[in-house]
Parts: structure tokens; sequence; C-alpha cells
């Protein structure tokens, strides 16, 4: 069993497949340097080795096809069975001897431990709370293992996937806080990034689910960590854990109005959150628990942005839909599919994926069923315990007190956000609803002028024709070394054609002689500089670049393409030396900066604030010079929160994909319609 106990410090994402995201994920939170609880992991190698060496594998799997999936009581019959046979079942003397080894090693430094089960990739049913003991034997973990791998085999569990069941169990230290909480990199409710948004209570943050609204709430803004809104809330009740169990205690009365966590504690968090959010790439939210010394980092959740397209989809394509039913929301997105109705559990069986079900109330136990479905109707109030687990289900949802409109086998339309309930569905892939689309949206935004420019960038010229029919501001050449043709450049007549040149390349003399050539027929065509990475390097390219007859003017710009951190560094001897901007080349910045390909970085990389930095000092240099900024970026551009910080910073133009062009405009004139609401 080479990978049957794994620590947490040495997993990563790689190994979603053998230990859970959840457990990856602890592991990636370690290597950035956050703090969390010490432990290990069993992972599901050593699960399906044990279940196959004992043969329990073979008979599980005969009995999984032959069973009667329609009949409840028999489901949970053989789900009382398969426990009692893995409670039972020897383990092989290697592992467990391990597994004592390095439950010993973690007692050393914690007196209670906490078993959980990790859900593998393709396994969301496999989901538990964690088991807390109290200063236990390797005897008492060993039972704690048993016992996590026998709840994966739930009748739940094997009714919502049929198959030989995966699952990893995380064994680490248990926290027992004095304060914990939530936090996120986006506020949960306006989707404001710009922010981070901490909640903060006595005890554990268990309390939470609840009372949604117990304890302090802290924004703090993410340019520089300061706080702007702390509200202290009242807390008379708080979650203890004593002896490895939770205790619901009352607060004592001095402390029922006092602030839980210091400013510096709070600014602290908010470091810690915008790591955490930087090295995902993605907006998140943590759990967190501090103890008399430390601040832990429990479980992190990642978040998908929705794009600004995305952000009023809902609402353009539920217009022409009748309205059934209207409550309140309960998880944002839109869903739509059948409905089904369980009255009853012995309905679960029937839930069909893509059907939108209709419950009286969430209950953890239905989880695993409904992951299946597109969307959630309930029928009761909105209820703090209903939205935690709503959370973890991340499927739209909305409650709904009356449902006499919803009809068995209906075709509906759930739209989270607005807590309504339509009859039907969008034809979201008909012409009729991406020209509603475009019309109600992009003739505000990817069809309007925005101060910040959108250039489209293109290395083949055979496309130069269809990228003219572009709303773009101008154009980024980057040929091949075979095709280094100018002609194309009359096609962008009224638009500056930015030619991209190597200065180091053999060509670099016989390409100036095209580009004066080219230049008689079109006065648009501007320089690129490429390769030159000192300031003595620019002046003999720009020397190079005079003896031909090519000089600046109005109609021919000079623009220097920064690639390396030492150009950064020197940039004001770079625009001493002359020139009419710079083209900040994210990609190739990027790689000579951290010394790894671009996608590497952007998807391992714990801290990206050194790129941003290169970014802002070449930016506010050029500024000072009143030269032009380009931004060159990455190839599959999608960095919402960049293009935007690059608006507020006054670049002149970003260079994208011409495919991308369209989204990017999209972004730009919203970015800049909000930095002028903030001005006002």
């Amino acid at each position: 069993m080479s990978k049957a106990i794994l620590w947490l410090n040495e997993l990563d994402r790689e190994d979603i497949d053998l230990v859970g995201r959840q457990a990856a994920d602890l592991g990636e939170l370690s290597k950035i340097g956050l703090k969390i609880p010490r432990g290990f992991v069993v992972t599901n190698e050593a699960l399906q080795n044990w279940l196959s060496t004992s043969g329990l594998e073979e008979k599980i799997k005969q009995n999984l096809r032959n069973l009667d999936w329609d009949n409840p009581q028999l489901v949970s019959e053989f789900s009382i069975l398969i426990k009692e046979a893995v409670l039972k079942t020897p383990l092989e003397k290697a592992f467990q001897a391990s597994l004592e080894a390095a439950s010993r090693k973690i007692q050393k430094s914690s007196k209670f431990i906490s078993v959980q089960t990790s859900p593998v990739k393709d396994q969301d049913t496999s989901t538990s709370e964690a088991t807390v003991l109290n200063n236990p034997s390797p005897v008492k973990i060993l039972a704690s293992l048993r016992q996590a791998w026998a709840l994966l085999f739930s009748a739940e569990s094997l009714r919502g996937s049929r198959t030989l069941p995966k699952g990893a169990v995380i064994i680490q230290e248990s926290i027992s806080p004095t304060t914990s909480g939530l936090a996120y990199s986006i506020d949960p409710d306006s989707g404001d990034k710009k922010q981070v948004f901490i909640r903060a209570v006595w005890g554990a943050s268990e309390i939470l689910s609840v009372d949604s609204k117990v304890g302090d709430t802290y924004l703090v803004d993410k340019t520089n960590s300061k706080i702007y809104v702390s509200k202290i809330g009242q807390q008379n009740l708080q979650i203890i854990k004593l002896a490895g169990k939770d205790k619901e205690l009352p607060v004592s009365s001095p402390f029922q109005f006092q602030q839980k966590i210091t400013a510096a504690e709070i600014e602290n968090l908010a470091v810690q959150v915008k790591k955490v959010e930087n090295h995902f790439l993605r907006p998140v939210q943590i759990t967190w628990a501090q103890d008399e010394e430390n601040i832990f980092i429990l479980s992190v959740k990642v978040f998908e942005t929705p794009t600004p397209l995305a952000s009023v989809r809902g609402n353009l394509l539920t217009l022409s839909l009748p309205l059934l039913s209207s409550g309140s929301t309960g998880y944002k997105g839109l869903a739509s599919g059948p409905l089904r109705s369980l009255a009853s559990l012995k309905n679960l069986h029937r839930v069909r994926g893509g059907e939108v079900v209709t419950i009286k109330t969430l209950t953890k136990n239905l989880l695993p069923t409904i992951r299946k479905s597109a969307a959630v109707i309930i029928e009761s109030s909105r209820q703090p315990q209903n939205q935690a687990l709503l959370e973890k289900l991340a499927k739209p949802a909305v409650f709904v007190g009356d449902k006499t409109a919803l009809k068995e086998r209906q075709i509906v339309t759930v739209d989270g956000g607005s807590g309504k309930v339509f009859s039907g569905a969008p034809n979201v892939g008909s012409s009729k609803v991406i020209d509603t689309l475009r019309k109600t949206l992009l003739t505000r935004s990817a069809n309007e002028k925005t101060a910040t420019g959108v250039f489209a960038s293109f290395s083949e010229p055979s496309l130069a024709t269809e990228i003219g029919q572009k709303n773009i501001d101008g154009v980024f050449f980057k040929p091949n070394e075979s095709k280094t043709t100018l002609d194309i450049a009359s096609v962008f007549a009224n638009q500056p054609f930015i030619f991209r040149l190597k200065y180091s390349s053999e060509s670099f003399s016989t390409t100036l002689e095209s580009l004066k050539s080219a230049r008689a027929v079109g006065k648009n065509i501007w320089l690129a500089l490429s390769g030159a990475k000192t300031p003595q390097e620019l002046l003999e390219a720009k020397k190079a670049i005079t003896s031909v007859g090519l000089h600046r003017s109005e109609s021919f710009k000079i623009l220097l393409s920064i690639e390396v951190p030492a150009q950064v560094i020197a940039i004001e001897k770079f625009l001493e030396a002359g020139i009419d901007g710079v083209c900040i080349d994210e990609a190739a910045l990027t790689k000579t900066l951290f010394g790894s390909d671009q996608q590497t970085v952007l998807t391992r990389l714990a801290d990206t604030s050194p790129l941003i930095r290169s970014f802002e000092q070449t930016v506010e240099a050029a500024k000072n010079a009143k030269v032009k900024i380009f931004f060159v970026a990455r190839a599959g551009y999608s960095d919402q929160d960049l293009i935007e910080k690059l608006v507020d910073l006054g670049i002149t133009a970003l260079v994208v994909n011409a495919d991308e062009t369209e989204r990017t405009r999209e972004i730009v004139a919203l970015a800049e319609r909000r930095t002028v609401r903030n001005k006002s």
C-alpha cells in the first residue's frame, strides 16, 4: 500500500482522485504557508485495496447487480449488512501498524482527534460530519476509521451511486476554538469582489448554522487590508467543544456585546483570504478557528465566478415565461427540468438526473439523492440549517409557501437569484434568445466605445478581413517567422496596426525595409519592439530603425515590449531612451519572473502579487512619462479581476485574442461605468 496513508502537507489538487477535494485543498493551503490542523489521510486506494484483498468487493458488487433498487426496504437492509461486514472484517497487519504509527504522531501535539470522510472527485455522496475523539488510543482511532468507511455504504449513498463507493478519511487534530467563523473573498450577497467579508463568533462556527445572524461582521478593503466596517453583534449562546463533544452554553454577560477578534487578527485573516484566492484564482470561502495562540484554516470552498453576461442571463431568459410561484431565494442559479415531488422518502429512488425536486424541508440524508437534480423547491420557510445545506448542495434553490400551481412532471424553471418558479423552459440555444441577450446587454457594453481600448491579437494573415469587422480599436499582429507580410495593414486603414518585431531576429533589418515599404501605402503601422532587454539594446534598435528612414511621428509609434523583470526594474531608463509606449507581455513576463510556464503559474502559484506589482510599476512609470500603455493578455484570457484593475490603473488598451474581444469590451465597459459611479 504505497499510498495508503499520506500526510496533509504532502497533498495538492493532483491528488483529488486519491484523497478527495477536501483533503487535497487542505494540502494546498499547507503548501502556501497557511496553518491547518496537523493530520493525515487514509486514501481511497487503501479502502479499495482492503475491499479487494478481503473479498468484500466481489460480494458487494454481485449484490449491487441483483439488488431491487425500487424497493427502499431492501436497499436499507443491504446497507446494514454491508456496514456490519465493514466493521468486522480484519485489516491487513501492515496497514494497521502504519495507521497506529501515524496516529501516535498527531497525538503528541493534540488531545482531541477528529475523523471525517473526504468525498473523492466522482463520489459526492460520501460526506460525513467529523467524529471527535478525546485522547483516543490507536485502537479507538482504528474503530473510528471503520465507522467512517461504513458510512460510505449508507442506503442514501448506495441509492445515489449504485456502485462500489469511494472515499478517503481525514484524521487530524481537532481545534477547541475560543473564536471562529467564516471568511469570504467576495461579498456573498452583493458579489462585490473588492472586499473581504468576515464573520466571527465565540466558540465554534457551527453556531452560525443555528443562527446565521449571530456574532460580528467585518468588511476589509482588499487593496490595503484596512477594516472599513466593523459590526459587533450580540451573542448569547456559543458552542464549546468539551471532551470531544459539542456543548451549547451561554456566553457570559460581559462578553455578549464584546468584539470577538482584534483589529490585527481581522487584518491578518483578510491577508490569508486574499492569499487563498490568489492561489486558486477564484473567489473562496474559508472556515477558520482560533485557539489561545493561532488561527487555523479548517476548510476552503472555491467558487466559480459568473461573467457579467451570466449575471443578467437569468432575468433575460425568464422574461417571457409565465410565473408560477414566488418566494425567497435559497441558492443563486438558473435551471429547468420536469417536476418531481418527494412527498415521501419512498420516492427517493425515482429521482432522475436533471429533474426539479420539490421537498417539504431539506435534510442531510436527502443530499446524496438530490445532488442528481437540476434544482430544488423547498416548501418550508427559509431556515439557517436549510441554508447551510444548500451551500453544500450548490444547486439553484427557492423557498415557496404555496405550491398549488406546481404539477407533477410539469416543465418548470427555477431562478434561485429571484426566488421565483416559472412555467416552461427557455430555449437557451435558440438564436432568438442569443439575440435578446446581445441587444439588452451587449449594446451597452460589447458594442459601445470605451475609454480603454480593445485591440485584437492575431498571427494568421488570412484572418485579417474577418477581424476587421469586429468592434475593436486596433490590432496587434504577431507574425509567424515565415509569414511577415504587411499587406494586410490596409484592412485596418483607420486603426492602429501594431506590428511585433523581434530585435534579435536575423531578419530584423530586412523586415524593417518591408515595414517602410508598407507604410508608403498604409500610414497606420506602428512597431512593437521585442527582445530589447537593456536600454542599450533599445538605443541600438532605434538606430537601426532610423537608418532605414523610419522616424517616430504621430502616425509611426515605437512601443517597447516588456517581457523580463530587468525591463521593469529599469523602466525609467527605457523611457528616457525615447519610446512612444509600452506593451506589457503578460505571458512572457510571467514566465521569466517565476521561471515557469504561464499555465503552471496560473494553477499552482501561491502568490501572484510580484506579477501584479510588476504591472503596476510599469504602468505608473509609463503614465508619468505620458506614453501609451498596452497590456498584451495571455491566450484564453478570462481574468475579470485583472481587467478591472488595469482599467482602474488607466492603461491605453487591452490586447486579447480576436475571439475574446467582445467579452473583454463587455468587462471594460462595466468596469468603467462602475469607476464613474464611484467617483461621482
